[in-house]
């Protein structure tokens, strides 16, 4: 039998929508990764030689712990590719709604013997209204189950506070500039405007002829004091496409209990400042003050 109009209304819902996909490398993650990498091969060393002059009496907790190192130091995957990043963003253009998919290379210390260098997923989605947005967040995290989280957050009441819709979240702190210049990716051309806030740097926006999102990243630069955290590009801009209605909900059995927004999440950036003020006794994303370039 041939199917006609019942297969037609079961195909999945599209809606217009835009597709933007960046790719780029976070130079601290690599760095981290290599400081990471040559501790834990000397720990990995150390461990193999105390190992090996265990007397014929040692108990079975001591023998079991000398189990991981037998083998020697293992690194499964190429260290060069940590810190890479390829962002996947869509946008259903009436319906205020974006998802931005992230694969990003990182380091997995499964012991201090056995390294990987490994692919990490995450989704972000994002539905807005006139009054703020709700926020699905999902992780892959070792030997647990994929789930989401949910979190309620109210619009800033700023100047720009409608400006990075769909594009990167602002908080009360956070500023954007005028544009400063003009760039070209993916054949695609978008001002370059800095932002200021818990997230710091440049990125490169094109504006849309559509009411949501009012602007596109196509390039960016985040960085936390001085140090880059990630740079990455757009080599893919597609407008006025047609997008699966699933990629903007996610699955309703999979989503957790809701986040409390009263307390930001830790972030990668966020860890990397706190122990910045561990060390130097200055967290360098609460540091306004301009500094000269030409120190």
């Amino acid at each position: 039998m041939v199917c006609v109009s019942a297969c037609v209304n079961s195909a999945p819902a599209q809606l217009a929508g835009i597709h933007v996909q960046r790719m780029g490398s976070s130079p601290y993650f690599l760095q981290a990764a290599q400081a990471t990498l040559e501790r834990s091969r000397a720990q990995c060393s150390l461990l193999q030689s105390v190992c090996a002059m265990m007397p014929a009496g040692a108990s079975a907790k001591d023998r079991a712990a000398c189990i991981p190192v037998a083998n020697g130091f293992s690194l499964r995957g190429n260290l060069a590719d940590v810190g890479r990043q390829v962002t996947d963003e869509y946008f259903a253009t009436g319906m205020g709604m974006a998802t931005r998919k992230t694969r990003k290379t990182v380091l997995k210390v499964h012991s201090v013997c056995n390294i990987e260098v490994a692919e990490q997923n995450s989704t972000n989605i994002w539905h807005y209204t006139s009054q703020g947005y709700t926020q699905f967040e999902s992780k892959d995290l070792p030997n647990q189950k994929r789930s989401w989280t949910r979190s309620q957050h109210k619009r800033v009441a700023t100047g720009t506070s409608r400006l990075l819709d769909g594009v990167l979240p602002l908080t009360s702190r956070s500023t954007v500039s005028p544009p400063s210049g003009f760039q070209t990716h993916a054949k695609h051309k978008c001002a370059l405007r800095s932002i200021s806030g818990p997230w710091s740097g440049t990125l490169c926006l094109k504006a849309t002829a559509t009411p949501f999102p009012g602007h596109l990243t196509l390039a960016g630069k985040i960085v936390a004091g001085k140090t880059v955290m990630l740079e990455d590009a757009a080599t893919e801009v597609a407008e006025g496409i047609r997008v699966p209605d699933a990629m903007f909900y996610p699955p309703a059995d999979e989503i957790a209990e809701a986040r409390s927004t009263r307390t930001p999440a830790t972030n990668a950036t966020q860890k990397w400042c706190l122990k910045q003020k561990q060390k130097t006794g200055v967290n360098p994303c609460e540091n306004d003050s301009d500094d000269d370039q030409d120190q």
